[in-house]
């Protein structure tokens, strides 16, 4: 190791602390067998395939999000923009299972194509999926997503790569592995 680089022993790590990670934020929304939305802050999440369009992202268990896609079997990926910082954060607190997030969030729900879950009207982007398979780590759940369906604003779909890359540097809110919250 240089004197620049600070090794970092992983075993016995209890979580991601202080990694140089720098995650977008997205709000995964599904519903549960009565149609009740939820919403919820996930930032481990990762494109992995482009024909068939595929993600991965994780979740806890405990989650009402997880139980919902073990369930449903589908869920809504939106991506915020800067300027809902504020209101996304507000779906990562804990409510019971009969409390909708979009509502407390003042977040509006919208009717999708592919799937039962809505989509956010103030998100940037929204990607509907169907779930191919999941493995669980623990407390933790990694789900594989189809994405069935795509909406998003018109000015990132027709951007260039490089101007593309220029809004959303602008646009995104990002999380660190530690739990801060960027932009």
């Amino acid at each position: 190791m240089t004197k620049d680089k600070v090794k970092v022993k992983i075993t016995g790590l209890a979580d991601w602390g202080n990694f140089p990670f720098i995650c977008p934020i997205t709000i995964v929304t599904t519903v549960n067998r009565k149609g009740r939305p939820n919403a919820a802050i996930k930032s481990w999440i990762i494109p992995i395939c482009s024909n068939p369009p595929l993600l991965l992202f994780s979740c806890n268990l405990k989650h009402d999000a997880a139980k919902n896609i073990l369930e449903a079997k589908e869920f809504v990926v939106n991506i915020p923009t800067c300027g809902i910082k504020e209101k996304a954060l507000i779906t990562a607190k804990e409510y019971p299972p009969e409390i909708n997030e979009l509502e407390e969030a003042g977040l509006t729900p919208i009717s999708t194509e592919e799937v039962k879950p809505p989509a956010i009207e103030e998100c940037m982007a929204c990607l509907e999926c169907s779930l191919e398979w999941h493995k669980q780590y623990g407390n933790e759940i990694i789900f594989r997503g189809r994405v069935l369906s795509v909406s998003c604003n018109r000015e990132i779909w027709e951007a260039s790569k490089v101007d593309k890359q220029k809004i959303l540097d602008k646009l995104m809110v990002s999380l660190t592995a530690g739990g801060t919250i960027l932009r």
